[in-house]
């Protein structure tokens, strides 16, 4: 979580902020990290990111009342749907649930008693141990539906998988649908 009122009061969901994780030339470039959630009020923002280099490493070593250099929001970000009672799906994979729980959580705070069943997310990754927990998804009017790819919790396979699987059950047809994830995935979801 960020101090940053000039970024939090024009953040959107679905841009992001490159941040340089240390002061020097190793690692050289700046790291793009999603906005996770936007607190404009406090002039906020909360990034969620998985440690996977050298420059996350260093992130992940910062301790409280750091100073972080961050530049943004960059990018367009995400379309917020025109009609609120729009049947939608939210699909993320991994790392991807950072950009799309913003979304969820504006989402939710601008329909009026819409009920869960018209917006699901479809959340899933390589095991267990890299998901968010369950709590997270309370305050918002979402269905959560997980899988795994090695069958740890949830669905076991790909989350497109059980896309696929679950709205041909269910019958249910999005009318806008939003995805963030590796790019196999995305392919796989437009597919």
């Amino acid at each position: 979580r960020l101090h940053s009122p000039g970024i939090a009061a024009r953040a959107r969901p679905g841009q992001f902020g490159m941040v340089r994780v240390r002061e020097g030339i190793d690692p050289l470039l700046r790291r793009p990290l999603s906005f996770h959630r936007i607190h404009s009020g406090k002039g906020e923002i909360e990034l969620l990111y998985r440690v996977a280099g050298k420059g996350t490493w260093w992130l992940s070593r910062c301790q409280p009342d750091s100073l972080v250099n961050i530049t943004g929001p960059l990018g367009n970000g995400f379309t917020m749907p025109d009609n609120p009672s729009a049947a939608i799906a939210l699909v993320a994979g991994g790392i991807g649930i950072a950009p799309l729980f913003e979304l969820m959580v504006r989402i939710s705070e601008s329909r009026s008693k819409i009920k869960a069943e018209k917006m699901h997310l479809f959340y899933g990754a390589r095991s267990a141990d890299e998901l968010l927990p369950a709590a997270v998804f309370e305050s918002t009017d979402v269905s959560v539906h997980w899988s795994t790819d090695d069958g740890s919790f949830g669905f076991s396979g790909y989350v497109t998988e059980l896309l696929e699987e679950w709205t041909a059950r269910a019958g249910f047809r999005p009318t806008e649908l939003f995805a963030c994830g590796p790019l196999a995935m995305q392919h796989n979801v437009a597919r």
